[in-house]
């Protein structure tokens, strides 16, 4: 019996893929080269799907690789942004975990609030 991938193993290679896509259009990528898809074992990964927040088939948790740009007078669904480690922080849509938008995100830790 062969074990399913893993979510770890499975963003592992969704980096690798985002990396050779950096080497190749630079560090701004455009978005129908983050439209293409990646396999892993055989089957499709997308990067994205129809909103940021989404769980590819192959995934128990989500990928979300992607944030809403800063537009001056427009509001923002969420504030992501780099933290002072270089780090990207993400900001809860909604401000909670609990949004609908977030619920995947948050893990399992948080799974029990939403039952």
């Amino acid at each position: 019996m062969e074990v399913p991938p893993t979510d770890q193993q499975v963003w592992l290679e969704a980096f690798q893929f985002l990396t050779r896509l950096v080497d190749s259009h630079g560090e701004v990528l455009p978005l129908d080269a983050m439209r293409q898809d990646f396999d892993f074992r055989g089957r499709r990964v997308p990067l994205l799907g129809p909103q940021g927040i989404f769980k590819p088939a192959v995934l128990d948790w989500p990928l979300s690789i992607t944030t809403v740009p800063v537009v001056h007078g427009r509001a923002r669904p969420y504030d992501d942004g780099l933290g002072g480690s270089g780090f990207l922080q993400y900001r809860y849509r909604g401000g909670a975990a609990g949004y609908r938008d977030n619920r995947g995100l948050c893990g399992r830790s948080c799974a029990a609030a939403f039952r």
